[in-house]
């Protein structure tokens, strides 16, 4: 992530802790510009 007078600006993306990708997209001043993708995890629950 890159900085523009203390705004978030360019490429961005974010990472879970397992180092799968959850969100990637572009700030521009600190404001999302134009397609934003968040991805959320699948939640698997033990079978009985």
């Amino acid at each position: 992530m890159t900085y523009a007078d203390g705004f978030r600006d360019g490429p961005y993306r974010e990472w879970y802790k397992d180092g799968t990708l959850s969100a990637e997209g572009v700030m521009r001043r600190g404001f999302v510009s134009g397609e934003f993708n968040r991805w959320h995890r699948t939640v698997s629950w033990p079978s009985e």
